[in-house]
């Protein structure tokens, strides 16, 4: 029974914020359901007993996790006692101070509870139930995405009506779809078996779609370089339909990326740039020169310690009449060096580390840590946050591996025959 609660806790996490919600995580105001199952699982978890089955070396919150957390928290609380000097570009996107602990403290630390919650099961049941449940995300994903999509663009591969659309509706930004999805790919990409089940050429294949459809062209690398390292370790009828199925994807992706470039060269239509080559800062869409540069020299501000959260919104320096002044960096690695600092960086990649060390039987694990940190180069982000839910939950899996798994039954709609 807490298996079923916890894989619909998994598999609702990705759709929670959808346009069709009720309201967002843990639903204050509100009466989302997901919120009620979350509780319920959290109950039932803390509520079973051990039978002597779950002792383990291995544990969730290890040392370098604590510092992180404990690097997060603090930055959090700096921001909040400096809220005042939070300026986004639209007044109304500044929170309030209740708003503010919500959002940007419980719950990132929501999402490390639900990737322990999951450890915890993992640990006394097995990771069948869990890694079915992973697998189901990119399935339901989709039809959302392909709904979303073609309802705004009709039918169209514009790229800015289609990236804002899924944005809008889905609840996530376009690059975390791609990045959800692509991790997952990895994960299933790098699991342990002869021969991948039903169930995992599902997931395969939506995945794929989702990261055509997110729009993504970072995703896109990203499963080149996952599809890559894992070609080596397929069986022969793997590498078949791994190829085949890539293949789709790169034709259908092609109208994709030639409308995204297109986008990215759109005021090129002065003489002063006509004829030019097409530079970094384009294809970027503005990121390099309108955002990273600026916020390297912000770092300089507070190398140390970092700023604080959203430190990139009481910043002089990312003002362009181009874009607007985002909520974040629009790359993981600036972003926690605005944050914390360097400080926070070498916390980070302790963390990495210790991630790392966690998958030493679980190479899916690791495959989707590669593409946690080249995702994080355009977009995503290292912060436990609705965005990132997907590698908090694998790290849970991945940590419960080390321990005597005893087997149990899945629930029905996760059963693959």
């Amino acid at each position: 029974m807490t298996g079923f609660f916890l894989s619909l806790l998994i598999i609702l996490t990705p759709i929670n914020q959808a346009a069709f919600m009720p309201n967002s995580m843990l639903g204050i105001p509100g009466n989302n359901p997901f919120n009620f199952i979350w509780l319920l699982a959290l109950v039932l978890v803390l509520s079973s007993r051990g039978n002597g089955q779950n002792q383990s070396l291995n544990s969730y919150f290890k040392p370098a996790l604590l510092l992180f957390l404990t690097a997060f928290i603090i930055a959090t609380l700096l921001t909040a006692f400096n809220i005042d000097s939070l300026h986004p570009t639209i007044p109304s996107q500044k929170p309030t101070l209740s708003g503010y602990y919500l959002t940007y403290l419980f719950k990132p630390l929501q999402v490390i509870i639900t990737g322990w919650l999951t450890y915890k099961y993992c640990r006394l049941h097995g990771i069948k139930t869990m890694e079915n449940a992973v697998s189901l995300i990119p399935v339901i994903l989709l039809p959302l995405m392909m709904y979303y999509f073609y309802q705004g663009s009709s039918g169209g591969t514009d790229y800015r009506t289609g990236r804002d659309l899924l944005t809008a509706n889905v609840g996530l930004h376009a690059n975390t779809l791609g990045a959800v999805a692509v991790a997952i790919l990895a994960y299933n990409f790098g699991k342990e078996k002869k021969q991948f089940e039903k169930l995992d050429y599902l997931s395969m294949g939506c995945s794929l779609l989702v990261i055509v459809f997110s729009l993504s062209r970072m995703s896109f690398i990203a499963t080149l370089v996952i599809f890559l390292i894992s070609l080596k370790k397929f069986t022969f009828k793997q590498k078949i339909i791994s190829t085949s199925l890539l293949l789709i994807v790169v034709l259908a992706f092609m109208p994709l990326l030639l409308s995204r470039i297109n986008y990215g060269i759109t005021d090129r239509s002065d003489n002063k740039t006509q004829g030019q080559a097409v530079n970094a800062n384009e294809l970027s869409a503005g990121r390099v020169e309108y955002i990273w540069i600026p916020a390297l020299n912000m770092i300089e501000e507070n190398p140390l310690l970092g700023n604080g959260i959203l430190s990139i919104w009481k910043g002089k320096y990312v003002v362009s009449k181009k874009i607007m002044i985002p909520s974040h960096p629009h790359n993981a690695y600036l972003q926690v060096g605005l944050d914390m600092g360097i400080a926070g960086i070498i916390v980070f990649m302790l963390l990495l580390l210790s991630m790392w060390k966690s998958a030493k039987n679980n190479f899916g694990f690791k495959l989707a840590l590669i593409t946690w940190m080249i995702m994080g180069i355009t977009g995503s982000t290292f912060y436990p946050a609705l965005d990132t839910f997907f590698i908090w939950i694998m790290y849970g899996i991945s940590c419960s591996m080390s321990t005597s798994q005893k087997k149990q039954k899945a629930p029905e709609f996760l059963i693959t025959k």
